[in-house]
């Protein structure tokens, strides 16, 4: 199934897109972007999912979360540029780190 990485949407399930992590990767020196780069799409997939999960389970006590109706725990009510709803950068940073160690 496809990933879903709308921002405080109600099915999303990442925090980021393949093509983000993939624009993450090609900026990283560490070892394991070739693992990364030659990884199927269905694998790099499951690996933001799971990454998007692990940082839920870790921060997601104590939040005020943008809509009530959003899957996941990120946008917070605070994380607004004007009146939009917007994921902040350390997040979709963490979210490449923990899926390439998660891959």
């Amino acid at each position: 199934m496809a990933l879903d990485a709308t921002v405080a949407g109600a099915s999303a399930d990442s925090y980021l897109t393949v093509a983000e992590a993939d624009a993450y990767a090609s900026a990283d020196l560490g070892p394991d972007v070739d693992a990364w780069s030659a990884a199927t799409l269905a694998n790099k997939e499951s690996a933001l999912k799971l990454a998007t999960a692990d940082i839920d389970a870790e921060y997601g006590r104590d939040v005020v979360r943008y809509s009530s109706t959003q899957a996941l725990i990120f946008p917070r009510s605070v994380d607004l540029v004007g009146a939009v709803a917007t994921l902040p950068v350390g997040v979709k940073r963490a979210t490449w780190e923990q899926a390439k160690y998660r891959y």
